[in-house]
C-alpha cells in the first residue's frame, strides 16, 4: 500500500474509533491534565475508594525522578506501603555454620568518592584483628588495580574479583557469614547484608560535595538513619572496640511486601 494511503487509512480508521467509542457503552476517562496535575492522582484515587494501588514503573523514570510526584501524593494520602532500603532475596541461614568474615567493596559513587588508601588502611585492621578467614570480592565500580593493591596490603584476605563470581555467589557466601562489611558507598549490598542476619560494619569513605552529597540522596540517607539507630557500625566505632554490635536487625522487606500485595490485592492470585 503506498504511504499516503496507509497514512489516510490509519486516520481514517482512528477517527471512526474515536466516534464509535460513544455509542458502544465505555466509559470516558478523566484526564488530569496540566502542570502538577500528576500529584492529584491520590487525592483523586481515594475520592473513588480506591486505597490500594499498585504503581509498576521502569527504573529509568524513577532514577530521573519522574515518579516521584506521584508517589508523593499517594504518600500525604496514606497510599504508599513503605519499606526500608532496597528489597532483596536475601533470607537468613540459621542452619549453616558461620566460618568466614565478608567484604563486599563498591567504588566511586555519585554520593561518595573513592580513597584506596583509606580503604586498606580500614582493611588491614580488620585483617588483623579478625580471627575469623575473610573473604572479600569487588563489584564493576571498583577500580582495577585495588585487587592488586588489596593482596599486597592484606595477603590474609582472600579476593575473588567480581568477574569471578556467579549470580548466587554473594548468597552463598552471605550465608556462610559470622560477620559483613560493606564499603559506604555500596547501599543495596548493606541491606542484603542486614538480610542474611549477620552484624553488619561499614567501611567509611569520603563523601563528596554539592548536589551529590549523601544528605541529598534518598538512599544515603537511609544508610545514615541505619547507623543513627545502631543497625550497623561504623568502622570508625568497631576500632573503638574491635567489635560489631550484635543488634539483632534482620530485614525482610521482600516478604513483608510480598504479604502486603497479598493481602491488598487478591486478584493478583492465579
Amino acid at each position: 500500500m503506498p504511504y499516503k494511503l496507509e497514512v489516510l487509512w490509519c486516520r481514517t480508521f482512528q477517527s471512526v474509533l474515536k466516534v464509535g467509542n460513544y455509542f458502544m457503552g465505555y466509559r470516558m476517562p478523566k484526564y488530569l491534565e496540566g502542570p502538577g496535575k500528576i500529584k492529584e492522582l491520590g487525592a483523586f484515587l481515594k475520592e473513588k475508594g480506591i486505597n490500594d494501588v499498585l504503581v509498576v514503573t521502569g527504573s529509568g523514570m524513577v532514577r530521573r525522578g519522574q515518579v516521584q510526584p506521584m508517589l508523593d501524593g499517594f504518600e500525604a494520602n496514606g497510599q504508599v506501603f513503605p519499606t526500608n532500603g532496597a528489597i532483596n532475596g536475601i533470607r537468613p541461614t540459621p542452619g549453616v555454620e558461620k566460618t568466614q568474615t565478608l567484604i563486599l567493596i563498591g567504588g566511586p559513587s555519585k554520593s561518595y568518592n573513592w580513597d584506596a588508601e583509606l580503604v586498606l588502611n580500614q582493611l588491614s585492621s580488620i585483617a588483623r584483628l579478625t580471627t575469623t578467614p575473610i573473604v572479600l570480592t569487588t563489584s564493576r565500580r571498583t577500580p582495577a588495580d585495588f585487587v592488586h593493591d588489596v593482596t599486597t596490603a592484606c595477603p590474609n584476605i582472600r579476593v575473588i574479583p567480581v568477574d569471578e563470581t556467579g549470580p548466587n555467589w554473594v548468597p552463598e557466601n552471605l550465608a556462610k557469614a559470622k560477620e559483613v562489611w560493606v564499603t559506604q558507598d555500596s547501599v543495596s549490598m548493606v541491606y542484603e547484608a542486614l538480610s542474611s542476619g549477620a552484624p553488619v560494619g561499614i567501611i567509611e569513605m569520603p563523601a563528596k560535595e554539592g548536589p551529590h552529597k549523601p544528605d541529598a540522596s534518598r538512599i544515603a540517607r537511609g544508610l545514615n538513619m541505619l547507623i543513627a539507630d545502631g543497625s550497623v557500625c561504623r568502622f570508625t566505632e568497631w576500632a573503638k572496640t574491635n567489635t560489631i554490635p550484635q543488634t539483632g536487625t534482620v530485614m525482610n522487606e521482600a516478604g513483608r511486601a510480598a504479604t502486603y500485595i497479598l493481602e491488598n490485592f487478591p486478584k493478583l492470585l492465579p
